[in-house]
């Protein structure tokens, strides 16, 4: 429960860093957190972001993600290519979900390339739709009106 910036966990052991005594089962106790960070259930909320989504702003601490459409049976085959400052996000790799629960041949889906904020500042991070590459990366001539690279600009405060 958020109580004015604060967040109280009751029925929970819960361990605090240099704190001087034990908590025990009954205690009530309240865990700081920042105000911009969302919380559900006791538990920071990930934000996802779209691909129009191209300035980010989120909280130290705070986990997100960016989410595209891709469609692997089509040639689409999305990459992190330009990472972003090691020192402000950290790069928690990305997964692929398909769009139906039982995916069939030319459907697609969504990867989510995930970060955690590590520290204040703004860097950058792009993803690039490598549309039937090569197995060298490379997009033919054809196929370089479909490929896209998008660079996000993310702001940690």
């Amino acid at each position: 429960m958020r109580v004015g910036g604060r967040l109280v966990v009751a029925g929970a052991l819960v361990l605090v860093l240099a704190a001087p005594t034990a908590c025990t089962k009954n205690e009530a106790v309240e865990v700081a957190i920042q105000d911009d960070v969302p919380v559900e259930d006791g538990a920071p909320v990930k934000k996802v972001f779209k691909e129009d989504d191209t300035t980010i702003k989120v909280a130290v601490g705070e986990k997100f993600g960016i989410r595209v459409k891709e469609n692997a049976s089509i040639g689409d085959a999305w990459r992190l290519v330009s990472a972003p400052d090691p020192s402000i996000l950290k790069d928690e790799g990305n997964s692929y979900k398909a769009d139906s629960a039982e995916p069939m041949p030319g459907s697609g889906g969504q990867r989510e390339f995930k970060f955690k904020a590590r520290a204040t500042g703004t860097t950058t991070v792009t993803l690039f739709d490598c549309y039937r590459c090569s197995g060298a990366g490379e997009v033919s001539p054809e196929n370089s009106a479909y490929a896209k690279r998008i660079t996000f600009t993310v702001t940690v405060g």
